[in-house]
C-alpha cells in the first residue's frame, strides 16, 4: 500500500538508431559518453563512419511529434555530431547527454496520394529532402495478355489520371506485378475489380 509508482526508462528505437550509427565510429561506449568527448574528436570519430539508416513507412500517417518529440531539431544536419553548429542535449527524464550523428539517415515513405488526407508537420517538412518516385511501367510484364498491353495500360490510366484528378494520384506499378508470375487475363480481370475500380470509384466517389 505503500509503494511509489515508478516506471523504467527504456531506450526507444531512435535512440537505438543513434546509438547503432555512433559504433560505426569504433566507439564502444553509451550516446552520453560519445557526447562527453571533445568536439573535434568527435568530429574525427564521425568522418570516415559508414552510414546507418533508419527507414519509417508511411510516416505522412505518423504522429510525428511522438516519434521524434523535442528531438526532431537534432535531424538538421547543421546540428548533428561532428557538424559545425552541433547539438548536445540532455534528456530530461534520464538526464544522460543526446545528441543524433551526422552519419545517421532517416528515410521516411509515403504515399503522395496520402497528403490529402493528412498534411505533413511543417517541422518534418523542412527537415527533410522529398525525392518523387512515380510508376514504372517499364518493369511490368512485357507479354501481351489476351492482347493487352499492360505497360500501356497503366500509361494511359495514369495520363487520363493526370488530367481529371493530379499526379498525385497516379495507379502505382505494384498493381499490377502479378502479372510476372500468372500473366492470365483471369489475373488482370482480379486485379482491376478487387484493387483498381475500387480506387478509381474512391477517387472520383
Amino acid at each position: 500500500d505503500e509503494a511509489d509508482l515508478t516506471y523504467e526508462l527504456r531506450a526507444g528505437i531512435f535512440h537505438q538508431a543513434c546509438l547503432n550509427a555512433i559504433r560505426l565510429t569504433g566507439f564502444m561506449g553509451t550516446i552520453h559518453d560519445f557526447c562527453g568527448l571533445p568536439q573535434e574528436e568527435r568530429k574525427t570519430l564521425l568522418e570516415g563512419a559508414p552510414p546507418y539508416g533508419i527507414f519509417i513507412d508511411e510516416i505522412s500517417r505518423a504522429n510525428v511529434s511522438r516519434v521524434f518529440g523535442e528531438l526532431i531539431t537534432l535531424l538538421e544536419p547543421d546540428k548533428r555530431l561532428g557538424a559545425p553548429n552541433e547539438l548536445v542535449l540532455t534528456l530530461p527524464a534520464s538526464q544522460r547527454r543526446f545528441g543524433v550523428p551526422r552519419n545517421l539517415h532517416v528515410i521516411g515513405t509515403m504515399n503522395t496520394a496520402d497528403r490529402s488526407v493528412e498534411a505533413l508537420d511543417t517541422a518534418l517538412r523542412r527537415r527533410f529532402e522529398f525525392v518523387e518516385f512515380a510508376p514504372k511501367p517499364n518493369v511490368l510484364t512485357d507479354e501481351l495478355i489476351d492482347g493487352i498491353d499492360v505497360r500501356q495500360l497503366l500509361r494511359t490510366i495514369n495520363q487520363r489520371l493526370e488530367v481529371l484528378y493530379d499526379r498525385d494520384h497516379l495507379i502505382g506499378h505494384a498493381f499490377f506485378t502479378p502479372l510476372k508470375e500468372d500473366p492470365s487475363l483471369d489475373r488482370l480481370k482480379k486485379i482491376f475489380e478487387f484493387e483498381v475500380l475500387p480506387l478509381l470509384q474512391e477517387y472520383f466517389h
